[in-house]
């Protein structure tokens, strides 16, 4: 999974059906899949958002559950 997750972060034009395949192969289904593109991808998003407005996410104390668990994906 993280192999993939690499690739959509460093070169998303360079996942292959065979690198969906190989999720398929380790049980992951379709919806899993979208979900494990989608949070690498937003991650990218909001760190390039943040990034080019010279921001800085909230405090963790108040920021959304959901964001921190996102900006904190690479761990």
């Amino acid at each position: 999974m993280l192999d993939v997750v690499e690739k959509v972060v460093e070169h998303a034009y360079k996942v292959t059906p065979e690198d969906i395949d190989g999720l398929r192969s380790h049980g992951f289904d379709d919806g899993e899949i979208v979900d494990i593109v989608a949070a690498a991808a937003v991650r990218c998003f909001i760190s390039k958002l943040l990034d080019g407005l010279g921001a800085q996410i909230d405090a963790p104390e108040r920021a959304d559950a959901d964001v921190m668990r996102l900006a904190t994906f690479s761990d």
